[in-house]
This record gives structure tokens, C-alpha cells and sequence, in this order.
């Protein structure tokens, strides 16, 4: 009795193994089809709108999991963690994207340390705009000479085939 208990535990165990290459291709199939591509284009601008700096990137990821940002000098570090949460309705797939910065400025009067979250609901493709530092931040910390913004958008992620056959 134990040997046929023991056989039908190890067929059990073994199941899985024998699909398990079609287990990962449908998973990974799955998780593409939920993939949103962030793209966020930020700049910082002095006074007057001219550009000291911009950048462009792009990162994909899942709902529900965060992707960061990461911005640093030699005084300023700045992180920003952008999550998008999918809802769909009647109306279609519709966005809420929550934002969490935290930014660290060191001068001469030590460490200064500032946090926020912003949350907005958005459609895909919709571009909105982010001031990671916000305007009174960057007001006390510029004189008001300068300020970072950001534009962000949430897509659908799209393979490089689903791409070339637009």
C-alpha cells in the first residue's frame, strides 16, 4: 500500500513538469497582453522656458508594479515611482496612475527632505503633466528660476511584431 501511495505522489509531482513549457508560454502570453508602456519625458526649465535639460524613456511594466525613476547630482537626488492600475468599464480601459517622489537636497544648513503622491485616472494615450517637486519646492529651492517637469503617458505595450504589421 505505501508503494502505490508512494507512486501516485509521485505522479502528482511529476505532472506539472510535463506541461510546463506550455504553463509558461500561455503565462507570458498573458503578461504581455496586460504590459502598458510608460513613456515619460522630463525636463527642466529655467526661467524664461528655456531647456537646461530634457530626457526620454520609456519603461514597460505590469499594472499594479511600479516602475522608477531615478535623478541625481551631486546635491539632489530625486525618485520618483509611477504606478498604473487598469480599470475597465463600459467605456473602456481607462488608467489611475499614482506617483510617489521623494527628493533629498543637500546644503550648507544640512539635509532637506520632501515626499508626495498624487494619484489621476487617464485614458491611454492621454498625456498628462508632473511636477515631481512641485512648485513651491522648487520656488524655495531655485528662487523661482528654475522648475522640472514631466510628461506622461500609459499605452498598451506592443511587440515589435504587432508593430510591423500597422
Amino acid at each position: 500500500m505505501r508503494k502505490v501511495i508512494f507512486i501516485y505522489c509521485l505522479i502528482l509531482l511529476s505532472v506539472p513538469f510535463l506541461f510546463a513549457d506550455e504553463t509558461k508560454e500561455e503565462t507570458l502570453a498573458r503578461i504581455l497582453k496586460e504590459a502598458v508602456s510608460i513613456s515619460v519625458h522630463s525636463q527642466i526649465v529655467l526661467q524664461g522656458n528655456d531647456k537646461y535639460w530634457e530626457s526620454d524613456i520609456t519603461k514597460v511594466t505590469i499594472p499594479g508594479r511600479a516602475v522608477t525613476l531615478l535623478f541625481e547630482t551631486e546635491s539632489e537626488k530625486l525618485s520618483i515611482e509611477l504606478t498604473p492600475f487598469k480599470s475597465e468599464s463600459d467605456d473602456g480601459v481607462s488608467y489611475t496612475l499614482t506617483a510617489v517622489s521623494q527628493f533629498w537636497h543637500e546644503d550648507s544648513e544640512g539635509v532637506q527632505f520632501r515626499s508626495s503622491f498624487k494619484s489621476i485616472s487617464l485614458l491611454p494615450g492621454e498625456l498628462i503633466l508632473f511636477y515631481p517637486l512641485g512648485l513651491k519646492t522648487q520656488e524655495v529651492l531655485s528662487g523661482g528660476n528654475l522648475h522640472m517637469e514631466m510628461g506622461i503617458r500609459i499605452e498598451p505595450y506592443r511587440t515589435e511584431k504587432e508593430e510591423q504589421t500597422d
